[in-house]
């Protein structure tokens, strides 16, 4: 069956962001459409999505990248482009009046694609060089293929798992493969702060990773101390019955699972919830239990309680 032009436009754009140079003639020839159809295409996508990045060579008559890497470089994929370039090319078929709505519905899915990811958070400002590193490691999680990447002053290779939110700043979690920095430790679960991220390039390289044990644990991420490489330390807590509804409610504490055996503590009813961290020395989740007290309590492990204990005495010592 013969193929349509939009069908095959997906690959000619990502052929022309590798470094290929296209031939409307040569695509013409091979799939049987017309030349200027195909350069007619590749004109209105180049105007309408991608004008900085791919131009037409008069002199070798063919499409060249002026930039490549482009469309790796894009929240927008592809296909999505194709589709609403299709849309502007076919704006007077639906009558006059409907025209300037073509566009408008297509700017605001574009805004929408490059910014979805911010949109929900009052968090640290995302400047052109950021957005391009949650592109280029978006289209890596997507296509399972590795980075290279520059944190801390060194090159690493890293499978991406989940770029994630924590407490207003964004983090990359994945598996670090290998570290141009001495005695760097690897083969392990690690975070990096996307803002200190530099120099991204995805490889070639596909990789097979179960990251189902690291699913697991994302639900316990409070804060920055989560530690991805570590094992989850069991905690038990005790939270206010007339507070649960808030715990369960809250995406925060995803995390926090009920057990159904409330207990009387000085006349108050609390119902027992059971949770983990990955930090030895509670640090994920002590703040969260001093800003409820004594809405929650510990009940395991003693050390958590002991460290709960301190952090009030040592409070109290300040104030005397």
């Amino acid at each position: 069956m013969k193929k349509k032009i939009e069908e095959l436009l997906p690959g000619l754009l990502r052929s022309i962001s590798r470094g290929i140079a296209i031939s409307s003639i040569d695509i013409e020839q091979k799939y049987g459409i017309s030349s200027s159809s195909v350069r007619a295409h590749l004109r209105d996508l180049r105007d309408n999505f991608y004008k900085p990045y791919y131009k037409y060579d008069g002199s070798s008559k063919r499409w060249v990248a002026t930039e490549t890497g482009f469309v790796d470089k894009m929240l927008l994929k592809p296909e999505e482009a194709v589709i609403l370039n299709s849309i502007l090319r076919n704006k007077s078929k639906l009558g006059i009046s409907l025209i300037p709505w073509h566009r408008k519905l297509v700017n605001q899915y574009v805004k929408r694609a490059s910014s979805f990811v911010f949109k929900q958070y009052n968090i640290e400002e995302i400047d052109e060089r950021m957005e391009q590193a949650f592109a280029l490691i978006h289209n890596a999680i997507s296509s399972k293929q590795k980075l290279k990447l520059k944190f801390s002053g060194y090159y690493r290779i890293v499978y991406p798992y989940k770029i994630i939110n924590i407490e207003y700043y964004w983090y990359l979690f994945g598996f670090e493969e290998s570290s141009a920095k001495p005695d760097s430790e690897t083969n392990i679960m690690k975070s990096y702060t996307m803002s200190k991220l530099k120099d991204i390039f995805i490889l070639s390289e596909n990789f097979q990773y179960d990251f189902r044990g690291l699913d697991k644990k994302m639900n316990h991420v409070l804060n920055a101390f989560f530690v991805p490489k570590n094992p989850l330390i069991p905690v038990v807590l005790l939270v206010k019955k007339d507070f649960a509804e808030y715990i369960n409610r809250s995406p925060f504490f995803s995390g926090w699972q009920p057990i159904d055996t409330p207990e009387i503590i000085k006349g108050q009813t609390y119902i027992k919830y059971t949770t983990g961290v990955t930090e030895p020395g509670f640090r994920e989740i002590i703040p969260t239990i001093l800003k409820y007290i004594p809405n929650i309590l510990v009940e395991e492990p003693i050390e958590l309680q002991r460290a709960i204990a301190n952090k009030l005495t040592e409070y109290q010592d300040l104030h005397k």
